[in-house]
């Protein structure tokens, strides 16, 4: 399997497809995508293993994900059993992918217990605040950087592994080792991509706040 080398102006159109495809169903993604955060947080309120088994499902789930978005894209109906469509294409992998990454995000944020007092280990484990450690703000920013950076090689070797297992049936270290490498092949589409969701996002505060400041009064 050889990676493609798209333009960076890739990363625009992966921006400009995709709000395409939510004007393609509005509602129908909508209610998707809320059954899928509902689920999950039903999941995460459960006592100890909630937490455990969300995360472990986060591959599966996001199989299922894109294959609403598929079905969009095909001017398909989505149904309620689309949402666990993951569940059902090369699970082993996708259950393996889960696992790894609750193991290698519980060391990221063991790594933090010395900057911050553990508190983001804390939310990690627990998905709240078990106490209000006396931390200076300065240090929260610092373990949030670092867990950050920690991140961005994890959420590589993720971005198309799911769906490397799911559609083309590759185990799940080969799922990982090809997203991972397919992501720094392309550094400059991820770049623009990731610039433009900046953007996005930005975009709306900046405006409000320009429009709070010439508002009279």
């Amino acid at each position: 399997m050889q990676a493609r080398t798209p333009p960076a102006s890739r990363g625009w159109q992966w921006l400009l497809e995709g709000y395409q495809l939510h004007r393609k169903s509005k509602l129908a993604l909508a209610l998707f995508v809320m059954a899928y955060w509902i689920l999950m947080a039903m999941l995460g309120a459960i006592p100890l293993i909630g937490q455990i088994i969300a995360t472990v499902a986060i591959p599966a789930m996001s199989v299922s994900l894109m294959n609403a978005c598929r079905l969009i894209d095909q001017g398909k109906p989505l149904s309620f059993p689309v949402l666990f469509s993951g569940f059902r294409e090369n699970l082993q992998a996708l259950i393996i992918q889960g696992v790894v990454y609750l193991l290698l995000a519980f060391v990221i944020f063991a790594i933090t217990i010395p900057i911050d007092d553990g508190l983001m280990f804390s939310v990690f484990v627990t998905g709240r605040r078990e106490s209000e450690p006396a931390i200076d703000n300065q240090d929260i920013m610092l373990s949030a950087q670092v867990a950050l950076a920690l991140f961005v090689p994890l959420m590589m070797a993720y971005w198309y592994a799911p769906l490397l297992s799911a559609w083309h049936r590759l185990p799940a270290a080969k799922a990982l080792f090809f997203s991972f490498f397919a992501c720094v092949h392309n550094w400059r589409v991820f770049l623009t991509y990731s610039a433009g969701v900046m953007l996005a996002f930005m975009l709306p505060v900046v405006v409000l706040s320009v429009a709070r400041t010439l508002a009279p009064g």
